[in-house]
Order: C-alpha cells, then structure tokens, then sequence
C-alpha cells in the first residue's frame, strides 16, 4: 500500500507525518519503507542522526536522488509492504504524478487561516482518494472544529484523529520515539478503515447513514455530530456532490 504525505504549504508537518505514520506502521508488524522526495531530506537526515545516535529506526528510509523517477521506485515497490512518501512543498505537478500511484494521499495541515488556502490547492490537484489531518492542534479552541466543518463543506474527508501540538514533536527530531507516539497510533487505525472502504463517488455516499451502512460507526465513536463527508476518488468519473 502506497501512501503519500502531500501539502503545498511548508511547515505542515510532512515529515513528522510520514516518519511517526512509519512508527506508528511498524509497531503493527507490517513492513514499512519510507520514500524520501523532498529535496530538504529531512526524514533522511532523520534516519541518519538516529542511526549515529544508536538508534536504527524500525524502517528504511529510501533519499529520492535527484531526476530519479519516484513514481517507478513506488511502483516496484512489494504488495505486501507499507510505502509512506514524503513530498516536498512548492511542487504540484510531483505531487500530482505521484498522487497517480498512490493508494491514499493524507494531507496534514494546521486548523488555520493560514493554511486552509494552499492546502484547498493541493488537495484539488491530487489523483487519488486523500483526506486531510489536523496536526499542531490546540484541542481546547474552537478552531479545530472550525476548520473541520469548512473541509467537509469543500467535500473533503478529514481523518478523524487530531493531532495535538505537542514540544514532544520538537524534541524527537533524529531519534526514536518511545512508546508513546503522539496520536499517530490513532491514525493508521483511522487510515485502515478509510482505505479499506470501496472507493465511490460521492453520489454515493451522501449522509451519514449512507456512510454507516457502507463500514459500520466505529469511525464515528468520539465525533458526537461532526457533519458527514464522502471519500471522493478523482480517478473516477463521477464528479463530487456539492
């Protein structure tokens, strides 16, 4: 399964998404790579300071070499393996043709007014089912819960987990996480149930109810009455309800 970390928009937490989602992979006993595309390499530079610091990561993480084709690095990659792909900002096109081989693309952006514009502009160039991730969130504001209702009123699926801002995050840069892994556990729990859903237009799937019947409501424990929002494949030909 191939899953790409894509926003536009720097400072999003890709990294941290794509490195903590590989953790958070491996504690399940699945194989998990990571891909490398940004030209910061910061999650390769991530692997090396923990692997000089006696602290291998449970993964490999594979740097992207400069003109490679990473589309084809996906591609190869086995069935049966957990491929997360870290995506540079300032780079749609990439972006796009990546998002064409990929199962999932997760979008982690910050509930602000800051970010809604660029990430709004990645997700309309994506090519594959996504959804967003609240990350560096205050739980406690009001605007967490904000800026998930103005997602799903732009017909976006927004994981249901969110990830707190934590200094956790600021400090485990180069090194191994314990256990505890900052609500990432929660996403790939998430993310198992989103990707296993038949993928359908959003004709489909057009209330909660509709939802419910598709998978059952364990996705909705904890979400009290957080407005339904369809998983929309733009490789299909049906076009979003609006």
């Amino acid at each position: 399964m191939i899953v790409t970390i894509a926003n536009s928009k720097g400072g999003s937490g890709r990294t941290t998404t794509a490195i903590m989602l590989a953790f958070a992979y491996s504690r399940t006993h699945r194989p998990v790579t990571v891909i490398d595309a940004d030209p910061q390499e910061s999650a390769t530079i991530w692997s090396y300071l923990a692997r000089t610091g006696g602290h291998r990561l449970p993964f490999a993480v594979i740097p992207h070499p400069a003109g490679s084709d990473v589309a084809s690095m996906v591609e190869r990659a086995a069935p049966e393996s957990i491929i997360i792909v870290d995506t540079p900002s300032h780079d749609l096109p990439f972006v796009q043709e990546v998002s064409r081989v990929s199962d999932f693309v997760l979008v982690p952006t910050l509930p602000a007014a800051t970010d809604y514009p660029t990430t709004i502009t990645t997700i309309r160039a994506l090519d594959a089912p996504h959804a967003v991730l609240l990350t560096q969130a205050y739980r406690r504001t009001i605007a967490v819960g904000q800026w998930r209702r103005q997602y799903e009123k732009d017909g976006v699926l927004v994981v249901p987990t969110v990830i707190d801002h934590r200094q956790f995050f600021a400090t485990i840069y180069g090194d191994h996480p314990p256990e505890f892994l900052g609500g990432y556990e929660d996403v790939v729990t998430d993310l198992d149930t989103i990707i296993d859903l038949p993928q359908e237009s959003a004709a489909g799937l057009r209330n909660r109810e509709a939802w419910e019947d598709k998978q059952g409501a364990s996705l909705f424990v904890g979400l009290g009455e957080r407005a339904y929002c369809p998983i929309y494949d733009p490789r299909q030909t049906s076009s979003p309800a609006p």
